[in-house]
């Protein structure tokens, strides 16, 4: 396992003249698997392309800090959802909150590969993480996890399937996107629309059952028939799912919290970046994944140490490290590591 930043660039540069030399993009990833078995957890190219890649030190570190008990908040939270437009593939990863850093930064658990959209490449993902015997992936099995995502049928079913234990939320963005394109299929007027999202966000933010039962009648006299049955049907559950008391009876005690998959867009946007928003080999995805979790374990014990760029909550100075157990590894932001990876990609 390279030691730092350096090593692990110029493992790549290796890789890469390697790679270079061959045109068969699925056959390169049978030797990159070979060469990095901490890296590939999974991979199958018949009768689809599926891989599961994940950073064994990083999950380690993740597995310590989800010690860390918040006094606003659930401790263990994930959010997952799939990105597009990387290459004749899919990107889902399935990240998670830091909550001992002021900043609360999102950090990948392990990055699934697909070619298809299904059920069964997300329970394969999900079975990965969870039958692996790695101590660093014990929490993962916990009952107290909280997952946030956008309500895809193939994601909340492998979910169900996998870690029935796990409380599912909807992703708050998606469901007024999908009610949004649904008033302009009703061809609902503006003003009515936004009365209509007005409703909506205080029937989020309802503190008792009661208030969202007002608040929805008072809805119900607004909105066209069509509408409403829309509304019944596939949203009043889920809303009554992440309204501000249900929230608070899983230990989300902020009064603003909103399940919200936001962090996952994030990180998207930033896998897009990699290569300008053009289309990769998987060959070479793969390689450039590997960098980046490798910054994001840097940054996470950097900062345990004040020497990064999160900054240890008060009440979290168990989770310190001392500066003698850090390398000498360079402070490098995670813009560097794009133009790094672009440049060595193109």
């Amino acid at each position: 396992m390279p030691r730092d930043l350096l090593q692990i660039h110029n493992a790549r540069k290796v890789a890469m003249k390697v790679l270079l030399s061959r045109k068969d993009e699925l056959l390169n990833l049978h030797y990159v698997a070979m060469a990095m078995p901490s890296l590939v957890w999974k991979l199958e190219t018949v009768p689809d392309l599926l891989l599961v890649l994940s950073e064994p030190d990083l999950c380690n570190e993740i597995n310590k800090l989800w010690g860390f008990k918040s006094t606003d908040q659930a401790a263990k939270q994930l959010f997952y959802d799939t990105t597009f437009s990387i290459g004749d593939y899919f990107v889902s990863p399935l990240l998670t909150k830091i909550n001992c850093f002021d900043e609360e930064p999102t950090v990948p658990f392990s990055i699934l590969i697909h070619r298809n959209q299904t059920t069964e490449s997300h329970i394969t993902h999900f079975l990965t993480m969870k039958l692996n015997k790695k101590p660093s992936l014990k929490r993962l099995v916990d009952d107290n996890i909280f997952i946030t995502h956008d309500r895809e049928d193939a994601i909340t079913n492998s979910i169900s399937f996998v870690f029935p234990q796990w409380t599912q939320f909807s992703d708050y963005v998606h469901l007024k996107r999908n009610l949004k394109t649904h008033c302009r299929k009703e061809q609902i007027g503006k003003d009515l629309r936004k009365r209509i999202f007005e409703y909506i966000d205080i029937l989020q933010l309802s503190e008792t059952l009661e208030q969202f039962d007002d608040t929805y009648d008072e809805l119900s006299k607004i909105c066209p028939e069509d509408l409403l049955k829309y509304i019944d049907n596939n949203l009043k559950e889920v809303l009554i799912n992440i309204t501000v008391f249900t929230l608070r009876s899983h230990g989300y005690l902020c009064s603003d919290v909103i399940p919200y998959s936001n962090r996952c867009e994030g990180f998207n946007f930033m896998l897009k970046q990699l290569n300008e928003w053009k289309k990769s080999s998987v060959d070479a995805v793969v390689l450039s994944f590997h960098r980046l979790l490798a910054h994001f374990l840097i940054d996470i014990r950097r900062s345990r140490a004040g020497l990064g760029k999160y900054h240890l909550k008060s009440i979290a100075a168990r989770y310190a490290l001392d500066t003698d157990d850090i390398e000498d590894e360079p402070k490098i932001s995670m813009n560097d590591i794009v133009k790094e990876l672009q440049a060595d990609l193109y």
